[in-house]
């Protein structure tokens, strides 16, 4: 893995094959916005074919983790169907391009199936047979908030998972998974912090010592279909620096070595700029 703090981006793809519009409307804007992120970031998710690129993220000690689904359907129902599919970036070399194949997958998303259910029992499965397979490849999965509060007894626990836990997926993330990553996204018109501090704390109680390898995922996307910016009284960027700040003056919350971002192609381009100022002031990379 990367040098902590590890500072993840979701939503690389390709230049030639983003579909322009909206908030980045030419290739060359999208070219530029992700040139701040990849210098600043560790860790970048999503698809491409660039070798080049992946490479020279290889060589500053970074990485791309290969998009992957965890979704249930015709094709995808045992463990072994994921494994299957999970594993395609592993030996995908581009062509003779990408020697060894990606080094990391990042798997969207550790769903809220409760402990002894058919779906549970398919993911722990699955993840365990591909840490098997390849013991030297990195591992990193998103998760759903709910899967963070099984058995918790505060009030979003009691509210929305009363009676269900999530512990068989949170042994497997913790045995199988290089980093976990807690979706945790707020939006101005009904901002929820108290749901940071709830979850960082049931699962440090219910699996010690996962909250080392687990960062919490940010909203920024600010599209019709997915807008946390939904406040015009309230500046975006100011809204997610609190964020910032709760992960880093917690004491539960600054254990977890980091902080990744939901999702690049959805984010305007000035908050993905500010972005990488505010990682830089509140996850400064320490110095060699």
């Amino acid at each position: 893995m990367p040098a902590k703090p590890f500072l993840v981006m979701y939503g690389y793809t390709d230049p030639a094959d983003v579909r322009y519009g909206g908030f980045w409307p030419t290739r060359e804007q999208w070219e530029a916005g992700w040139k701040p992120v990849l210098e600043r970031f560790n860790i970048i998710t999503g698809r491409t074919r660039d070798a080049e690129m992946v490479k020279k993220l290889r060589t500053q000690g970074k990485l791309f983790a290969y998009h992957v689904l965890n979704t249930i359907d015709e094709k995808h129902q045992t463990a072994d169907d994921f494994v299957a599919e999970w594993s395609k970036p592993f030996e995908d070399t581009l062509g003779g391009q990408l020697a060894g194949g990606f080094d990391a997958i990042s798997i969207d998303e550790l769903h809220s199936y409760p402990d002894g259910s058919k779906e549970s029992e398919t993911t722990i499965a699955a993840l365990r047979e591909l840490r098997r397979r390849y013991p030297h490849k990195r591992i990193i999965a998103w998760s759903v908030w709910k899967v963070a509060l099984g058995g918790s007894t505060g009030y979003y626990g009691n509210r929305y998972v009363k009676d269900k836990l999530f512990d068989r997926q949170l042994q497997a993330a913790a045995e199988c998974c290089d980093l976990l990553i807690l979706e945790c996204y707020q939006r101005e018109g009904n901002p929820q912090f108290n749901l940071f501090t709830e979850m960082a704390r049931n699962v440090q109680a219910r699996m010690p010592g996962l909250l080392s390898k687990t960062v919490f995922g940010l909203g920024i996307s600010q599209s019709k279909e997915h807008n946390y910016d939904d406040r015009d009284d309230v500046d975006f960027g100011e809204f997610l620096e609190r964020q910032f700040k709760l992960l880093r003056s917690d004491a539960t919350l600054s254990q977890t070595p980091g902080v990744a971002f939901w999702a690049f192609y959805r984010a305007k381009p000035e908050t993905v700029q500010k972005l990488c100022e505010m990682t830089q002031r509140c996850f400064p990379t320490p110095k060699p």
